[in-house]
């Protein structure tokens, strides 16, 4: 990169521009930004600001830079060559927060193997699990709350015990409501062994 430091005040480069106004204009990231100046070989003057630097460049310099990397063909190229996930299916999950299940997103995994989303209304985050059992569908019946109802165990004689989360309470549903669920076929977890039976040989 072809930084140019100098200590002028900043009001000496009235001909020139930031690269904050630069990145707008263009529509690309800090990363891309830098990479499309490395390549055209631009100045870049660095000026301190408090604990800081402004990055500034010549006003000429970001009209031909526009021109040449601002077009609708230019960000096309630029997204064909990115490497970001391409929109995939929705999620199923509903926000136990806030109840929307509109713009739910993925959020990576957690060490469990299990998905973390980010919910888009109110900004929270939450975990579902990957290829098991949704969340469980159940009223609270001390609290009233239907999110974040916590499968415990089966009882002896066949009924789900539940936790909720909310008032950490303990209550019985009437049978198993999984009983008759399908889950689909899990991927496996990595790191996990796969114990495949031997065969004995064949003594006689």
């Amino acid at each position: 990169m072809n930084f140019v430091d100098s200590h002028y005040p900043i009001s000496w480069f009235t001909d020139c521009v930031t690269v904050s106004d630069l990145r707008r204009a263009l529509h690309t990231g800090f990363h891309n930004t830098l990479a499309i100046l490395e390549k055209e070989q631009v100045a870049v003057y660095r000026l301190p600001f408090g604990q800081r630097c402004r990055y500034l460049i010549k006003r000429d310099a970001a009209r031909g830079l526009i021109l040449r990397h601002g077009s609708d063909a230019a960000r096309k190229r630029r997204l064909a060559r990115s490497a970001a996930r391409k929109k995939g299916t929705p999620l199923w999950a509903a926000c136990p927060h806030c109840g929307q299940q509109t713009r739910q997103w993925r959020n990576g995994q957690n060490t469990a193997g299990n998905r973390e989303v980010k919910c888009g209304h109110c900004k929270r985050c939450y975990t579902i699990t990957i290829g098991k059992r949704p969340p469980l569908q159940s009223t609270c019946p001390h609290c009233s709350s239907a999110a974040r109802q916590w499968r415990q165990q089966l009882t002896s004689v066949g009924n789900l015990t539940i936790r909720c989360g909310h008032c950490r309470g303990h209550y019985t549903l009437s049978g198993n409501p999984d009983a008759s669920l399908v889950l689909p076929n899990a991927a496996p977890v990595q790191g996990e062994r796969t114990v495949v039976p031997r065969q004995m040989p064949e003594l006689w």
